[in-house]
């Protein structure tokens, strides 16, 4: 009999295990996602993107810095500084110094660098900004490609098991054939090795699968421990791309962000070359102050304000170092040796940023193009090779009823069983660059 503890310790562990139960249930059951939802989990939270948005969001707050740059700067500015009498040449000290001052100051006139500051922060939170569009749809087509390919190896993992059904099948048609003496024994020794074959098949296919399991889930910014089904996609919608698809292509490659970095880094050297030709420019800045400053800190009223006030008090001196002061600074420099050749490199940048933009809209439209030839030269590359798989099938069952009725070789069935494995795999292969083709075209649209 189990004593009262031990009963109070399986039922407390039972009741454990039932309230756990359905969370061990869900933690032990995959996630099942689609493609278009892998490729939307990448866009969000893709390691590559993650950086991207931080990098925006700083881009964003330095946009913000710049815009207050018309704004007054105010600071407070203190000092202290005690040398005793006797301890310095009379002539150099003044018995010490302070000061402690509010100050403000005002650029009246820059030859427009904050100006400048200000559109170059602008330009820089449009290309951050550009970056971060490129690495989604980047990260988000990335993970379809992966997510797809997922799916056909599982597919792929489904034809190699069909393929060892139909060599059992086979085999036995030929230990059958060997026992009754009408087949080689060397048909045995042919078909071993066809088995060693599928077997080695399969373990390179299931390291293939684990890779790309790992590379998927590493693209999605999960652990790489998760478990991760992909749903298979349909079957692909073999019309060919229509006008309405073209022009919204057509219309998309306009915003492309590869063409608004290429445009934001124009802009940005157009600055430079205007930073260039005006840093030479007059600079007009204002300042003003005001707080306490004086000196002789060796005692707490100076000999010369008592020279002045015998009954001087601490709060006089305080009251005689009040004070404030305004100034304006002018400076304009007047020679500049480097000024030319510091233009001349500016306005040579401006170029080959306006180069690299025109080759991005040059590189927009082949790529436009190029999408949409393989789109229509998709469908007839999927008809072709469903066409083989028929005629692969086909040639395989007429192999196998010749091999049942001794008219043929073990040699020519294998090689048949052979053609239409590979014709099955090189279908999944088309299928799954054809699928892949209409993701980019509805996803760039």
């Amino acid at each position: 009999m189990p004593t009262r503890r031990a009963c109070a310790v399986l039922l407390a562990t039972g009741m454990g295990l039932a309230i756990h139960a359905p969370a061990i249930r869900a933690a032990a059951q995959p996630e099942t996602l689609t493609v278009e939802q892998c490729a939307e989990r990448a866009r969000r939270q893709g390691p590559s993107v993650r950086a991207a948005r931080l990098d925006e969001g700083a881009a964003a707050a330095d946009l913000e810095v710049a815009r207050r740059n018309r704004r007054p700067e105010f600071g407070l500015d203190a000092g202290l500084w005690v040398a005793p009498d006797g301890s310095y040449d009379p002539a150099f000290t003044n018995l010490g110094e302070y000061h402690a001052q509010l100050g403000m100051g005002l650029p009246l006139a820059d030859g427009g660098k904050r100006a400048r500051d200000r559109e170059r922060a602008d330009i820089a939170a449009h290309g951050a900004r550009a970056r971060r569009e490129a690495e989604s749809r980047d990260a988000g087509e990335h993970a379809a490609e992966l997510a797809l390919e997922s799916a056909r190896l599982d597919e792929v993992g489904a034809l190699l098991a069909s393929h060892e059904s139909a060599l059992g099948d086979v085999a036995v048609l030929v230990r059958a054939g060997v026992r009754a003496g009408s087949r080689s024994p060397a048909d045995s020794i042919r078909l071993a090795l066809a088995e060693g074959d599928l077997a080695l098949d399969r373990a390179s296919h299931d390291e293939r699968v684990r890779t790309a399991r790992l590379e998927l889930l590493e693209s999605l910014g999960m652990p790489l421990d998760a478990a991760l089904v992909v749903r298979p996609a349909p079957d692909p919608d073999t019309a060919s791309t229509g006008t309405a698809d073209s022009l919204a292509l057509a219309a998309a490659a306009a915003r492309r962000p590869e063409l608004a970095l290429a445009r934001a880094g124009e802009a940005a050297a157009r600055l430079a070359a205007l930073d260039a030709d005006r840093a030479n420019a007059a600079t007009i800045g204002l300042t003003v102050d005001a707080g306490l400053a004086g000196t002789d800190l060796t005692r707490w009223v100076p000999s010369a304000l008592l020279a002045e006030k015998p009954d001087a008090t601490f709060a006089d001196r305080l009251h005689r170092d009040l004070g404030a002061a305004a100034a304006i600074q002018f400076h304009l420099p007047l020679l500049d040796a480097a000024r030319r050749p510091s233009v001349e490199a500016r306005v040579l940048d401006l170029r080959a940023s306006e180069e690299r933009r025109r080759a991005a809209e040059v590189a927009g439209e082949r790529e436009l193009r190029a999408l949409l030839e393989r789109a229509r030269s998709s469908a007839r590359r999927v008809a072709i090779a469903d066409g083989v798989v028929t005629r692969a099938e086909s040639h395989f069952l007429r192999t196998k009823s010749l091999y049942a009725a001794g008219a043929t070789t073990l040699f020519d069935l294998l090689d048949a069983l052979e053609l239409h494995q590979a014709a099955l795999e090189r279908r999944a292969e088309i299928r799954e660059d054809d699928r892949m083709i209409r993701f980019t075209i509805q996803d760039r649209r």
